[in-house]
């Protein structure tokens, strides 16, 4: 179990450097197609340059909870410090100030550089629909 668990970590911190490096050869190429990302287990986060017209403030109490585990009950979260939830139809949004950080019992925790960024959270699909990942 800990050479697996070691194994993740060590995924997630190579995906992470590689994710960085192609924004960093973006910004100096001037590659507007590249969006920054971050991903953290089945929760991804994708820069927006802004919030949508409309987009409304959700309230919430210690932190912004992404997405929640189906069987340990531990949670994609941000401090609500250090973020804010946001609201347009059926997509979420959120905007991190200079502090915000992606956290998750099982994953490595993810700075986030302040921006606002759309929740996309991974889909699968099973014959006759989809569902929402939970890892």
């Amino acid at each position: 179990m800990k050479l697996a668990v070691e194994f993740k970590h060590a995924q997630a911190h190579s995906i992470g450097r590689r994710v960085k490096r192609r924004a960093r050869q973006a910004e100096t190429s001037g590659d507007v197609n590249m969006v920054e990302t971050y991903r953290q287990g089945d929760v991804l986060l994708a820069r927006v340059p802004s919030l949508p017209k409309n987009a409304q403030r959700k309230p919430v109490e210690q932190r912004i909870v992404l997405a929640w585990g189906e069987t340990t009950g531990h949670a994609h979260a941000i401090d609500a410090r250090y973020a804010k939830l946001y609201q347009h139809g059926a997509e979420r949004f959120i905007e991190a100030l200079d502090g915000a950080i992606l956290v998750h019992e099982e994953h490595s925790a993810i700075t986030l550089k302040p921006g606002i960024y759309r929740v996309v959270q991974q889909r699968e699909y099973v014959p006759g629909s989809t569902r929402l990942v939970v890892d």
